[in-house]
């Protein structure tokens, strides 16, 4: 048997998606299937959508934080395609990409992100600029206040 309110919220997001992404895609583009041509759009989309669950690769370099400031060790989860990196013997730094996004957080051991896509960390502040900025000032007054401590 259907749910009718699951159904409308499927319906519901999906609008949503279809308007986030003709608000990303000039006019002149057209939106293509995803086989073998651009991808962009439709990770602008995600990004537009998923800007607060962006996380940015450590110093470590296998490790993930979020931009929030958060000192908490993010890991990709085992089931994430770019696990079989992770498990190389001779994983660098360079091989994990720099900027991510991530569906959801999966509490075990460690503190997993699972449903991840590779972005570049340009697009947040192109797309949700009122954020970062927000973020940053905020930042930049505790590391102030601290300074004068």
């Amino acid at each position: 048997m259907l749910n009718y309110k699951s159904l409308k919220r499927i319906i519901d997001i999906k609008n949503s998606l279809e308007k986030s992404l003709r608000r990303l895609v000039s006019k002149n583009s057209k939106i293509s299937s995803t086989a073998g041509y651009d991808v962009t759009p439709v990770l602008k989309c995600l990004t537009d959508g998923f800007f607060m669950n962006a996380a940015h690769l450590a110093m470590d370099g296998y490790t993930y934080r979020t931009f929030r400031g958060s000192t908490q060790e993010l890991f990709l989860h085992p089931s994430c395609i770019l696990s079989p990196i992770l498990a190389a013997q001779e994983t660098t730094q360079s091989q994990l990409p720099k900027t991510i996004l991530f569906n959801e957080l999966i509490q075990s051991s460690k503190m997993y992100m699972s449903d991840i896509t590779v972005i570049d960390q340009n697009w947040l502040y192109e797309i949700a600029g009122h954020y970062y900025e927000q973020l940053s000032s905020r930042q930049w007054m505790l590391k102030e206040s601290m300074d004068f401590d």
